[in-house]
């Protein structure tokens, strides 16, 4: 037997609704893994910026 059209638009809406339900509900646990700190974002964030403002005086000196 093969779907129709129809059928195709109601499994592809079904499953849409079902992967949608499953991403917004989350783990009844809490989340699996700890969003990372902000510290090491900054931490690299002032060593570019160090870095950057460093180097042209140590090459303009050599």
């Amino acid at each position: 037997m093969t779907a129709t059209w129809r059928d195709l638009a109601e499994a592809q809406a079904y499953e849409r609704r079902r992967v949608m339900a499953a991403y917004l509900s989350g783990s009844p646990e809490g989340p699996l893994v700890a969003p990372p700190g902000t510290g090491r974002a900054l931490l690299l964030g002032v060593l570019v910026a160090v870095v950057l403002v460093v180097a042209p005086l140590v090459v303009e000196r050599w």
